[in-house]
């Protein structure tokens, strides 16, 4: 993929790191499948690409580097169990800061999206209602809620090593609005409709049709 950038555009100026799975299990019920599957997509690939990546972008003296991420590893919810999520994503928004502060006097910045739940076709319209109550604001978020995220961190020559909460007010929320929220998420039964499964997407290689709609939205506006 570095590759083919650099065939097509003659440098590295961004990637975005926006393929990978969500998977949502009790924790006993994770298989030895599931570990390989989601750690495989959001960790290795991760890893190796944004290596060939920023090893181009160190050779022009510029570049950025943006990860999307996800609230749920910050803001644990007994209602959505994904612990290989908090695990995954979590070490991006940790690799985040640390690859910031190696590569911030190389004109190389490193960010990072962390999302909450957003509306698109990967969720059925019947489990919105519910989805909604578990952001403070009451509502899911939007494909373009994370579309201007991007786009203010590809603008904002001066943030580096930032996790930017997208997240409807979830990552700021005490254990109070979970309790509050029983009941009202109509997840059960929808759990494994969470699995995201493999899709077009623009950036490191795509992970979602959610995901394409992100990125997409991305290039239009750029």
């Amino acid at each position: 993929m570095v590759a083919d950038g650099l065939a097509q555009f003659g440098r590295i100026d961004t990637l975005v790191n926006n393929a990978g799975i969500f998977l949502s299990k009790g924790f006993t019920q994770y298989t030895e499948a599931d570990y390989v599957a989601v750690l495989g997509a959001n960790i290795t690939g991760f890893f190796y690409l944004t290596q060939l990546a920023i090893a181009e972008m160190a050779k022009q003296g510029s570049g950025h580097v943006v990860q999307i991420t996800s609230s749920l590893t910050d803001h644990a919810n007994s209602q959505l169990p994904a612990v290989l999520v908090a695990l995954s994503k979590g070490g991006l928004n940790a690799a985040t800061t640390s690859l910031a502060i190696e590569y911030a006097r190389s004109g190389i910045r490193i960010n990072a999206v962390s999302a909450g739940l957003i509306k698109s076709p990967l969720h059925p319209v019947h489990t919105h209602e519910g989805l909604a109550a578990l952001h403070p604001v009451g509502r899911m978020g939007a494909i373009s809620d994370v579309v201007e995220a991007v786009l203010y961190l590809e603008s904002a020559t001066f943030v580096t090593g930032e996790i930017l909460h997208v997240d409807g007010g979830q990552s700021a929320d005490d254990a109070g609005h979970e309790e509050h929220v029983q009941g009202e998420c109509s997840c059960d039964g929808h759990v494994d409709r969470f699995a995201r499964q493999p899709g077009r997407a623009l950036g490191d290689g795509g992970e979602t049709d959610e995901a394409a709609g992100w990125l997409d939205g991305v290039e239009r506006a750029a």
